[in-house]
């Protein structure tokens, strides 16, 4: 790839994801009901795996958005739980995933 192309499609990756933080900024007490089901629905998954004592405790939650899912137009994102160590958890585990199609603006593309 050019450094032209590189520098266009870095800009371009910025601009959508500015673009996507204003949208959720404005539009964010439409989706909070099903932005909090799914935290529901993801903290029993977390319950239920440490009752059958396949997940420790937890110190980190975190929804994942992938660039690549964005750039394969797959408008999920996964959920991580994480140890005290974090990113270097060797445990780390997937607990579910988030589809966030239904609040992406409408861009006609």
């Amino acid at each position: 790839m050019t450094d032209e192309f590189m520098q266009y499609a870095d800009h371009l990756k910025n601009e959508k994801l500015f673009e996507l933080e204003e949208f959720y900024q404005k539009q964010l007490e439409n989706y909070r009901p099903d932005i909090q089901k799914n935290f529901n629905r993801i903290c029993t998954t977390i319950v239920n795996l440490q009752k059958k004592q396949l997940l420790g405790a937890i110190s980190y939650l975190e929804y994942t958005l992938l660039f690549t899912n964005l750039i394969r137009a797959e408008e999920t994102a996964e959920v991580r739980v994480y140890d005290k160590n974090w990113y270097f958890d060797p445990k780390q585990l997937i607990v579910g995933s988030f589809d966030f199609s239904f609040c992406l603006p409408n861009t006609g593309n």
